[in-house]
């Protein structure tokens, strides 16, 4: 349901930077199952944007943000839509890390 490659990527990106990462799970992934695999103290924000469409992130982490996203979605109104909610960080600035089934987007 998720891909392995990118949780531990997740992982390591936590093991560097602690509690400083936030990392975000749209409610596209399995986000619960996802969250369990993740260390038990990282900073994990669960996002459902068809809830709440004018939800928006003002403000900057420590460290990174880390968007973890399924590859379908990429394609669809879910993945830019996800990235825009995040106002103070730079549109153009994303980095992404692809791996077979999800994509990881960091600042």
């Amino acid at each position: 349901m998720f891909d392995p490659a990118a949780v531990d990527f997740a992982r390591d990106a936590y093991a560097q930077e602690g509690r400083d990462a936030l990392f975000v799970l749209p409610w596209v992934l399995p986000s619960n199952e996802l969250a369990v695999t993740l260390p038990i103290d990282a900073r994990i924000l669960s996002l459902y944007l068809k809830r709440d469409p004018d939800f928006r992130y003002s403000g900057r982490v420590p460290g990174h943000i880390f968007v973890l996203m399924p590859n379908t979605t990429l394609a669809m109104s879910e993945g830019p839509a996800l990235l825009s909610i995040f106002t103070d960080y730079a549109p153009d600035a994303w980095k992404r890390k692809t791996f077979a089934n999800m994509s990881v987007f960091f600042q």
